[in-house]
């Protein structure tokens, strides 16, 4: 069994190209263990191109015909929707502020909390406080008194990242939750279902029913297995207890993007709303502030973020060829860096699965050739 060991560790070590010349070896065929040596050498190919999850992956830094572009975000993912998986990232795990990615928290809360209540998206109002007007930031320039549908202030939050709209749904969603859970709850004897209202807390919003939204926003980072996250405010402005990773941005992204509502908001370039309470004013316009719906139709949405803390942030939904691709960068060098980074990510993305699949055709290939030398060879 010497020399049945030398075959073997030179047949392992041989590239793919002296296949032939060894296996048609007379000595080799007269050893048993032919077949062990064929399975062997075919486990080591593809330990070489396969990952965990049965797909071939090809490491950016080693694959010099698809090399990843110089990236100057301190944290990003891009991330398979369609596998669920993660492609590549850098410091995805790192806790961080996101900025106005926290609106699309917000808004996947109130589609959850519209159900709830059965309210109407399109038909329930909400009056717009004077304390929603008093949010500094990026803004939807709402006026106080203005009443809007659910759906208006969505695309309010959305497009023009209205820090204002986001507080008025914050606010009103949590006085409702308020009445429903808390009203009636005191201190000595809190329940699983009904929390005693000092358990509810906010750094920044805490003399606000804001803190209540804020609540059940947490709770469905527990849903969306966003272990990482925890948020402490509607809107993103800057606050040290509002943070998340690049990667639980890119599992909230994903499953947003599972709502059609939230997919045409996202998409959508300008948006024209007329308060209900007051149809003959001028109606408000909305621009989004995500630049490459117009550089790249490819892109189909998703946020916008920026603050002197979290940085410039994106998270992006890229379709194309039957791909779903999801690029989060946090803390980006410029603003403008984004629109040139976030394609090229998606670009490699693309072709790296491209690859991928080729290299497991070739594969397959080349297992079923070896399968049917093998088998010619044992019926002789």
């Amino acid at each position: 069994m010497v020399a049945g060991k030398k075959i073997e560790k030179s047949l392992i070590q041989s590239p793919s190209h002296l296949i032939n010349k060894v296996v048609s070896n007379s000595t080799l065929q007269k050893h048993n263990v032919y077949r062990e040596f064929q399975e062997r050498f075919q486990k080591t190919l593809a330990s070489k191109f396969v990952g965990s999850l049965g797909k071939p992956i090809l490491k950016s830094e080693t694959v010099t015909s698809n090399p990843l572009p110089q990236i100057t975000a301190q944290s990003y993912t891009i991330y398979d929707m369609k596998a669920n998986a993660l492609l590549l990232g850098r410091k995805e795990n790192l806790k961080r502020e996101v900025a106005s990615l926290t609106k699309m928290m917000t808004f996947f809360t109130v589609l959850d909390l519209s159900q709830r209540f059965s309210l109407s998206l399109d038909t329930y109002s909400i009056k717009i406080s004077k304390w929603a007007t008093y949010q500094t930031g990026t803004s939807a320039n709402l006026k106080k008194g203005d009443e809007f549908t659910i759906t208006q202030l969505l695309y309010a939050m959305m497009l023009p990242s209205g820090n204002d709209a986001a507080f008025s749904l914050a606010e009103h969603f949590g006085d409702l939750l308020y009445q429903e859970k808390y009203q009636d709850s005191d201190y000595t004897s809190p329940t699983l279902f009904r929390a005693p209202s000092y358990c509810i807390g906010s750094w920044q919003f805490n003399d606000s029913f804001v803190k209540y939204f804020l609540k059940e926003m947490n709770v469905n980072c527990n849903r969306l297995r966003m272990f990482s996250t925890n948020f402490d405010s509607p809107h993103g402005l800057i606050n040290k207890y509002n943070y998340s990773t690049a990667y639980d941005m890119s599992l909230l992204t994903c499953h947003c993007m599972k709502y059609s509502l939230f997919r045409e908001v996202v998409r959508t370039k300008f948006y024209t709303a007329i308060p209900l309470n007051r149809k003959s004013v001028e109606p408000y316009v909305w621009e989004n502030t995500n630049k490459l719906l117009e550089m790249c139709p490819s892109f189909v949405g998703c946020k916008t973020g920026i603050t002197d803390t979290a940085g410039p942030c994106f998270s992006g939904c890229f379709e194309q060829g039957g791909e779903q691709i999801c690029i989060v960068v946090l803390n980006s060098k410029t603003m403008d860096q984004r629109w040139i980074e976030v394609p090229l990510m998606a670009e490699w993305a693309v072709k790296r699965k491209q690859i991928s699949k080729i290299l497991a055709k070739k594969a397959s290939s080349e297992h079923y050739i070896q399968f049917q030398k093998s088998s010619n060879c044992l019926s002789c």
